[in-house]
């Protein structure tokens, strides 16, 4: 089976987790920014729709429609993305005129999964961060039904979070400053995080036993990482593995912006913001699925290795022109001529 037929079977099998009335709605959205370089809204949807009104006018109610809201958190706990044995990694990003939440499930291979966010507009007029921070990691474990191991920068190692997260017995990974002082009980010791007697060892700090883990020296005159976590059971090197493979998170914000277009995408409204968003995601989850089940040669020298959003969308790429070039040698009755693709 080729890509682009599991796209389509993809994004067919997921309308039918749509309420009827809006699955057409659902597949424009599909066809027109899942797996897309976004160029503006209204130019995908005259690229999919030929009439330039109708485009326009499908255009406006599909951002305007604010049941998607609530649609793909539904979808995202019926296609079980998330499990309880997930890494998600938390962080924050500027999406033109908005600071994005995103939630993102760790593969190990080089991106990570896009699976919920949230958006943040600044000044803050209502509450503050941290409790915005909090209620959506509460509005994301409801969606996904379970509470998978959430791993955290150094952003927010701050006391309301990790309280709120140890007393509602989350299980969460967090890098804090190297002056961020311990106390360890047992040994009756006051430390900063960089002076720890040990590599790993319970601390108690922000009003909980924890356990302190400390990475290995780069030797590249960086500092090492100061983990803090409730994870008691994963080995040390599990624990540090789970914190490196954090960065999976920025690598998706890169290709997000740059090869899907959103840098440059301007909307004024959150909810249109959010709906972008939710199909560029759904997009994700698809390739996903290709990724996993569609063997994609790669160049062998380090230099050579693609991303895998890369790799399938210039896959797809391929695949619509071999069927232009396939389409055009049938009108043209066989001939083959150099001046097409």
């Amino acid at each position: 089976m080729n890509i682009l037929k599991q796209k389509l079977v993809f994004f067919n099998r997921t309308n039918q987790l749509v309420p009827r009335q809006l699955q057409g709605l659902f597949l424009f959205g599909c066809h027109t920014l899942a797996l897309q370089n976004i160029v503006s809204i209204r130019s995908n949807a005259r690229s999919y729709v030929t009439n330039f009104n109708t485009a326009k006018s499908k255009a406006y109610r599909l951002l305007a429609n604010p049941r998607w809201l609530t649609i793909f958190p539904q979808l995202l706990g019926r296609l079980g993305l998330v499990s309880v044995t997930s890494r998600v990694a938390l962080d924050f990003s500027t999406f033109g005129r908005f600071q994005i939440l995103a939630f993102a499930v760790q593969t190990r291979l080089g991106r990570a999964l896009p699976v919920y966010f949230e958006i943040i507009t600044y000044p803050i007029t209502e509450d503050s961060q941290n409790i915005f921070i909090c209620e959506a990691i509460e509005r994301f474990v409801t969606a996904v039904c379970c509470r998978p191991k959430l791993v955290m920068d150094r952003g927010f190692a701050c006391p309301y979070i990790l309280k709120h997260l140890a007393q509602l017995s989350h299980l969460f990974l967090v890098r804090i400053k190297a002056m961020k002082t311990l106390t360890n009980e047992e040994k009756k010791l006051i430390f900063q995080a960089q002076y720890s007697p040990e590599n790993d060892l319970l601390v108690h700090v922000y009003e909980h036993d924890l356990r302190l883990v400390v990475s290995d020296d780069p030797g590249n005159g960086n500092q090492p990482w100061y983990l803090i976590t409730n994870d008691v059971v994963s080995v040390r090197g599990g624990i540090i593995a789970d914190y490196y493979h954090r960065f999976e998170i920025e690598e998706f914000f890169k290709d997000a912006k740059w090869l899907q277009g959103l840098e440059h995408l301007r909307v004024k409204k959150i909810r249109s913001m959010s709906v972008v968003l939710w199909f560029v995601i759904l997009g994700w989850w698809c390739m996903a699925l290709l990724e996993r089940d569609t063997p994609v040669v790669q160049g062998e020298h380090p230099h050579d290795k693609l991303s895998y959003p890369r790799l399938i969308s210039e896959a797809l790429i391929r695949e619509q022109l071999a069927i232009v070039r396939q389409h055009l040698t049938v009108c043209m009755g066989g001939r083959k001529e150099v001046f097409y693709p």
